[in-house]
């Protein structure tokens, strides 16, 4: 919690039952995809074993890794029009283009289903964890890590604005376009209070 808002890791038990009247059908909606044709890879069929967590840095072995230590924004230049997450796929278990049309609220579903039954997860279940405290840009922040993973994607999932009580109702998640939007905001935003400069950019820093 925060103060008095009620913050917590978005959890299966969420009500979604709330339908957005889409404003436009999908044949009118008007879709920017980037290309999908230059889909980095693992050069063999395992993750890097000296990663810090299962899967969550291949940059060494991966087909453009060599550019995970490289600025973001100057490897991107070097590719118009292709999709970041298609380049670095699987730099991160997490990194991989979505679909056309993707449906969010499934991939929401299927990753905290993946992450609870995962080996390295130890769930315990909802609100049975311990409670870790942050301190963090000057505020007071608890949460229950009720999985491993827990004790930073709390965190991290805070720190975009993307829990619980930080303005976002979890049944926007059913409107690819809108969430799309959200997203692009939320960067933006965070660009503007921190104002990262492209040598902070680097992926293998961030994985």
């Amino acid at each position: 919690c925060l103060d008095d808002q009620h913050l917590q890791m978005l959890q299966l038990d969420t009500s979604m039952e709330k339908r957005h009247h889409l404003e436009k059908s999908r044949s009118e909606r008007k879709t920017h995809r980037k290309s999908l044709q230059n889909c980095g890879h693992l050069i063999g069929n395992q993750c890097d074993p000296s990663a810090n967590f299962p899967c969550s840095n291949n940059c060494p072995v991966h087909t453009h890794g060599q550019d995970c230590y490289r600025p973001v924004p100057e490897v991107m230049a070097e590719h118009p029009g292709e999709d970041g997450y298609c380049y670095f796929n699987y730099t991160g278990f997490w990194v991989t283009p979505v679909e056309d049309e993707p449906d969010f609220e499934k991939y929401a579903v299927e990753g905290i289903l993946y992450l609870r039954n995962a080996a390295f997860s130890n769930y315990r279940g909802f609100k049975t964890g311990p409670v870790l405290t942050y301190h963090f840009e000057g505020k007071v922040i608890t949460t229950q890590m009720d999985a491993s993973h827990y004790s930073f994607d709390d965190l991290y999932g805070y720190s975009l604005g993307y829990l619980q009580g930080q303005g976002l109702e979890a049944w926007m998640i059913q409107d690819s376009d809108r969430w799309i939007s959200i997203v692009e905001q939320r960067c933006k935003q965070i660009q503007h209070t921190y104002n990262f400069q492209d040598e902070e950019l680097i992926l293998a820093d961030w994985l």
